[in-house]
């Protein structure tokens, strides 16, 4: 259990330091925008509470599928489009 949540715990850091790596290039060039999450990641609650997190932080708003729909790949594409 230690080792799956110490993963877990790496690729929250991983992932949200990768976007706010992303959310500086792209307040340079867009200016603002939001933080948008999808997909399979979309349903993990400590990833998921990490970007908001991030967005928060970062002045943006934070944008992510209702868990209910973040099982089924078919509603969560309907759901972004």
């Amino acid at each position: 259990a230690a080792l799956c949540a110490s993963f877990q715990q790496a690729v929250c850091d991983t992932v949200t330091d990768r976007c706010r790596n992303a959310i500086a290039r792209f307040k340079t060039t867009y200016g603002t925008g939001a933080l948008v999450v999808s997909g399979g990641v979309a349903a993990n609650a400590p990833l998921r509470a990490a970007l908001a997190g991030l967005a928060t932080h970062q002045g943006l708003p934070f944008v992510a599928p209702p868990l209910k729909l973040c099982s089924d790949n078919g509603a969560m594409i309907a759901w972004t489009g």
